[in-house]
């Protein structure tokens, strides 16, 4: 049995002249439950089973946009502020040799053998972006961008991260000393730098863990916690910056259109797994 709902709502308002507020919130529930029941009229031994698997992601993404255009110049500024939450419950029972078939997948202590596990995993990110891109008369393009975003799965002083951008751009072919070659209709060298962020990593990973393991003592099993991952407070954001520089073209009348690059990117604080000697 399996319930899913995904939806969600934007809305636009226009505030005053060029400057719009625009606001979109979304959700997206998954819910799976599943029940097994095998007898011993078809099998050698019967088994029970039941699994539970629940997500819920909720997201709101908030937009202040302000465009405004004046003789040859045009400025358009945006504002932005995200949130996204993000539970996951998981939980699986199973057993074999039923002492009476009669209960079916519902009682799992009729299991002479069980088998149980579980977990949770809970994040959020919070992001707050600005931008500014400046025009002069469709010649000379220049942007800058900074952005914050925090994540709770960091390490508690690492939480947040920042990443700046900048970008030029100069449409050589709007230049008056271009204006008599008829073959280039368009011809713009560009340049820009921008870091980004990574948290690709699960829930927890800045914290310890522990799991479980079986020994005999005094001829009887027992079951004891051991040590799983160690803690790293130093655990934070991958940061990957760009450097680049390239031209785009359009020449023969538009026949002949494309874009030459050339990048530089430098990735630090991978966001990998490492296993530490015993």
């Amino acid at each position: 049995m399996t319930d899913v709902f995904t939806g969600h709502v934007d809305l636009r308002f226009n505030l005053a002249k060029g400057l719009t507020f625009t606001t979109t919130n979304g959700v997206d529930y998954y819910d799976a439950k599943s029940y097994s029941f095998s007898s011993k009229r078809v099998n050698p031994s019967n088994s029970m089973g039941n699994s539970d698997t629940y997500r819920m992601m909720l997201q709101s993404s908030n937009n202040f946009t302000y465009m405004g255009k004046w003789n040859k110049h045009s400025l358009t500024s945006t504002a932005v502020y995200e949130v996204t939450k993000y539970e996951e419950r998981l939980m699986n029972i199973s057993g074999k040799n039923l002492l009476t078939e009669s209960v079916g997948w519902w009682d799992a202590s009729m299991a002479q053998s069980r088998d149980v596990s579980n977990g949770i995993q809970n994040w959020a990110l919070v992001s707050g972006v600005t931008r500014v891109m400046y025009n002069y008369n469709d010649r000379y393009q220049l942007a800058g961008t900074f952005r914050a975003d925090g994540s709770s799965k960091f390490a508690k002083n690492n939480k947040w991260g920042y990443f700046p951008s900048a970008a030029l751009g100069w449409r050589i072919s709007e230049e008056d000393f271009m204006k008599d070659i008829s073959w280039i209709q368009n011809l713009k060298l560009r340049a820009s730098y921008g870091e980004t962020g990574s948290q690709a990593i699960t829930a927890y990973q800045s914290l310890a863990s522990f799991s479980t393991t079986s020994y005999v003592l005094n001829g009887s099993s027992a079951v004891a916690l051991v040590p799983g991952r160690v803690p790293n407070p130093d655990l934070k954001w991958e940061t990957t910056d760009t450097k680049n520089i390239g031209f785009d073209y359009a020449m023969f009348n538009n026949r002949l259109t494309g874009s030459i690059n050339y990048y530089i990117n430098q990735t630090e604080d991978l966001l990998i797994t490492k296993k530490l000697s015993p």
